[in-house]
């Protein structure tokens, strides 16, 4: 099948446009807007990695949902590959009048690479002069994702003119988890294996935004003020993250082997690890509502609601694996920076606990650093969760090394 021509998109009137063709953006946030009924174009830089090949010449790829190939689902965007950010035709479908949503999910770093096109696309909408709401929704698994992505955007826009440029249009932070595992290309197409499971939280903009209202009617997306869009996410990267980069490193140290969690699950030594991390997390995440004023809101019988599933949805995933988790399938030495900068989702949460422990108003590295660890009384388990995430990380790079 050719590739199609991304000129006859904005002639259809195309409402939501994804900048990122990876394992997230295809099995996830593109397969939660065509659920909507949206008709989404995807961009992506031009490569030639085998899957982009076979996008070009498919044009459709497969999501397997939970391993069955009864949920097997083929879906088939648009998808244009752009060669460099001032690309005429990415330009143009971004600056198209009948956009309402831009969606992105190219990694944290990625952002920056991104920037330009969307600086270029957003200048040649004002010019245009498109005055329709505009929603950007940043989807990379970090804090404060669209308000960076914004950030970047307007480093490079003249001040005086940025508040023209950016007028009618809104970066919501977001909170996106699905777990999708990595794209194959098995039997000649493309296939991502994915959760069914998906949450996707949305800080409410506080204006009427159609296309948000459309996936909030329909149950896709969650829309939630500022007060509340912090507490899920910091539940989401302690309860969630934390538990499963802390899996995967316990897994990993135990058996090199291992490839899958529900495997690494059935281990009790394992287990019974990430039961009692869990018990931890949820304590610090508890410690935190009290703190922020959201106890009404995130009861501790729903933190632990929260918790076990969490659990559940490790132990039956029998598609996400621990290597991916690690970064164990791109360069060891970026690997290793991923895997460390991440480890503020087991970080925060030990200082939460510890600062209540020493009656500190607010949670600080620097007051809490030098904490007795001479009695089993005084240690968390986050301090073990800790310790093997850099033990896998040491382990996994002195394997290549050597």
């Amino acid at each position: 099948m050719p590739e199609r021509n991304a000129a006859d998109t904005v002639r259809r009137g195309t409402k939501h446009i994804h900048i990122g063709a990876g394992a997230f953006g295809l099995g996830m946030v593109t397969e939660i807007c065509q659920q909507a009924g949206f008709e989404t174009t995807v961009l992506s830089r031009s490569s030639v990695r085998e899957y982009h090949q076979l996008l070009k010449r498919q044009g459709n790829y497969q999501v397997l949902f939970d391993d069955k190939a009864k949920t097997r689902k083929t879906l088939s965007p648009e998808i244009y590959y752009y060669e460099g950010d001032n690309d005429s035709t990415a330009v143009d479908l971004l600056a198209s009048s009948s956009v309402e949503l831009i969606t992105t999910s190219v990694k944290k770093d990625n952002l920056q690479t991104i920037a330009p096109l969307l600086r270029h696309a957003l200048q040649k909408r004002m010019v245009n002069g498109h005055s329709e709401p505009l929603c950007i929704l940043a989807c990379e698994n970090f804090q404060h994702n669209s308000a960076e992505l914004r950030k970047l955007i307007e480093s490079q826009i003249d001040k005086k003119a940025c508040r023209d440029i950016l007028r009618g249009v809104y970066f919501c932070n977001t909170l996106v988890d699905r777990v999708c595992g990595t794209i194959s290309c098995r039997e000649g197409k493309v296939e991502i294996l994915a959760e069914k499971f998906h949450c996707w939280v949305v800080d409410d903009p506080g204006v009427n935004i159609k296309i948000l209202d459309s996936l909030s009617t329909n149950k896709l997306i969650r829309l939630v003020n500022d007060l509340e869009f912090n507490g899920l996410e910091v539940q989401k990267y302690w309860c969630m993250n934390g538990a499963h980069l802390a899996a995967a490193a316990y897994a990993f140290n135990y058996d090199p082997n291992l490839r899958h969690f529900h495997s690494a699950l059935d281990v009790p030594s394992i287990s019974q690890k990430i039961e009692a991390l869990q018990e931890e997390l949820g304590l610090a995440f508890f410690l935190y509502t009290a703190r922020k004023g959201l106890r009404e809101r995130f009861s501790e019988s729903e933190i632990v609601k929260y918790n076990k599933n969490v659990y559940a949805r490790l132990a039956k995933n029998r598609t996400d694996t621990i290597a991916r988790v690690l970064k164990q399938e791109g360069t060891v030495e970026s690997g290793v920076v991923e895997v460390l900068n991440r480890m503020e989702r087991l970080l925060e949460p030990q200082c939460e606990i510890l600062a209540h422990r020493k009656r500190l108003v607010d949670p600080k590295y620097e007051a809490i650093a030098l904490h007795n660890t001479s009695r089993r009384i005084s240690r968390l388990e986050l301090d073990d969760a800790i310790t093997q995430v850099v033990f896998a990380m040491k382990n996994f790079s002195s394997h290549y090394v050597n």
